[in-house]
């Protein structure tokens, strides 16, 4: 170790109270001490003893190093202050940078779940809302559904939404969207005359065509009836009924109009013989899922009648 390394060792160790009386006294006889200690000498206008001049200096010296270091202390202080400054702000840059790889990456490659109904089905969304496609209907919504509850339909479906008013839930449809408040509803596709009948069983919903922009509020047992070319809109009325676990419930609902509700639910063309009354009621319950075939043969088994299937949506109860 250099001799001028031992001298700073010992200064700092007096500095900081570790340094011995043996040391002292050494530190004392170092040749740039001594010329330290003379300068100091010839500055004091008064002679004094050698030991009390000895101390005098010791402390001239304890306060220019004190001071030095100090300094030291404060420039090594903002330094630290403008690192961490520094830090702060690259950090910042790092996560803005982050998320807009995030956004314009990973969102942008949002992966897409598809289901395709080849048959009447049943599905629970990963909210635990339930649909019920018709065949031939499609969903597509993202894995993160939960985050953004948008639903893409393409055919006809029947929704019972769980309520989340923290995470709306949207159904998109060509042209229009329907804004739901935890609701169950019916959006039914006609492709013949490329309409959207859509119907409301309880809760609400806001329709919103994208052609004009007119925002309908509808309320429970009223319906929509849309055109996606021309965005021409007209609402209407169910009769009666209610909605629970996926079954509308009937209670003395006139044969004519269980009838009307039926053709539009289900996209039908159900008639009735001008030999029966269309003012015979009709009580009883009729699954989402069930089929026109199976329907028409439960109002024919309560109500005593009989039917003639003339093709698929078309029948005749006598």
């Amino acid at each position: 170790m250099r001799k001028s390394d031992t001298i700073v060792t010992r200064i700092f160790r007096l500095l900081t109270g570790r340094v011995s009386h043996r040391e002292q006294r050494q530190l004392t006889e170092e040749p740039s001490m001594q010329q330290a200690m003379l300068q100091q000498w010839h500055t004091e206008r008064t002679v004094q003893p050698v030991a009390e001049t000895g101390r005098r200096i010791y402390k001239g010296i304890e306060r220019r190093l004190e001071k030095n270091v100090e300094a030291h202390r404060r420039l090594l202080s903002g330094w630290q202050r403008y690192v961490a400054v520094a830090a702060v702000f690259a950090g910042l840059i790092v996560c803005g940078a982050g998320y807009l790889l995030w956004q314009n990456v990973f969102q942008s490659h949002t992966q897409m779940v598809e289901i395709t109904a080849t048959q009447s089905m049943h599905y629970i969304l990963p909210d635990s809302s339930t649909v019920w496609m018709t065949p031939g209907s499609t969903l597509r919504f993202a894995e993160a559904f939960r985050n953004k509850r948008d639903v893409q339909l393409t055919g006809s479906a029947t929704f019972d939404v769980v309520k989340d008013a923290a995470h709306p839930f949207t159904v998109q449809i060509r042209r229009a969207s329907i804004e739901v408040k935890g609701t169950a509803f019916q959006v039914n596709y006609q492709a013949d005359t490329d309409r959207y009948n859509i119907a409301l069983f309880h809760g609400k919903i806001d329709f919103v065509a994208e052609n004009t922009g007119l925002r309908t509020a509808l309320l429970p047992s009223q319906t929509l009836s849309y055109n996606p070319q021309n965005g021409d809109t007209q609402t209407g009325r169910l009769p009666g009924f209610t909605w629970q676990d996926g079954r509308f419930s009937f209670s003395n609902i006139p044969l004519g109009a269980l009838i009307r509700s039926v053709n539009q639910l289900y996209d039908a063309d159900i008639r009735i013989n001008a030999n029966i009354s269309p003012e015979i009621t009709f009580n009883g319950s009729i699954r989402v899922d069930e089929t026109i075939d199976e329907i028409t043969s439960k109002v024919c088994f309560i109500l005593n009648l009989q039917k003639e299937n003339i093709d698929d949506k078309t029948i005749i109860l006598r």
